[in-house]
């Protein structure tokens, strides 16, 4: 399409010539606006997402693999720069996630789903805990494991940051045809199981 375009619009040009010999201004009006359209749709067609895929094509493999880790990198970003818009670090907002949605919700708990160190989460926890967002019960078969509940006061504050996130990320996920959603999930379980087996050797 966008040869087609460029080809046609070469050519229109030279016609343009030839009518500005013969002075016809009726006729010269008319090519320009064509020539506009034409122009505009070769413009469209430049700035496509199929040719910019095109041209991602060209990347050689260390090029596009920084560039999957900059896309990705970028969405931890967001995350963070809500966080940040919410007065709350990424790091305290991870976790009142997993405490929303995890029941019986302790810290060992939060460490294995969110990766963090422990002393950061029970840094957060103890900052909750202060703030009266938590409260901590004594889990019946072992005394020494206190297990992680939202106070009413909590649950309303988690309440008002959490379920925006969850539907951020399904609005993002509907902009996508179910083919494109399907195949976006297909690749990235490829992409992830073939870089853990480079990474890990599993």
């Amino acid at each position: 399409m966008l040869y087609k375009c460029y080809i046609i619009v070469k050519v229109t040009h030279k016609i343009e010539n030839y009518i500005i010999q013969f002075n016809n201004k009726n006729l010269m009006s008319i090519l320009k606006n064509e020539i506009n359209i034409l122009d505009n749709l070769r413009k469209e067609e430049y700035n496509s997402p199929k040719l910019r895929l095109r041209k991602e094509r060209t990347m050689n493999i260390d090029e596009k693999s920084k560039a999957f880790c900059n896309a990705w990198q970028s969405i931890s970003i967001i995350y963070e720069d809500y966080a940040r818009k919410c007065g709350i670090s990424y790091n305290s907002l991870y976790i009142l996630n997993s405490i929303l949605y995890t029941e019986n919700c302790t810290q060992k708990l939060i460490c294995e789903k969110t990766l963090l160190p422990k002393q950061t989460v029970n840094n957060v926890v103890t900052s909750f805990f202060k703030d009266g967002y938590i409260e901590l019960r004594e889990f019946p078969e072992n005394r020494r494991i206190k297990t992680i509940h939202l106070t009413s006061k909590g649950r309303e504050y988690a309440e008002t940051l959490i379920p925006h996130i969850h539907k951020a990320d399904c609005k993002a996920m509907e902009s996508l045809s179910e083919d494109e959603q399907d195949t976006l999930l297909r690749l990235m379980n490829i992409y992830s199981s073939a870089f853990r087996k480079e990474m890990l050797g599993e």
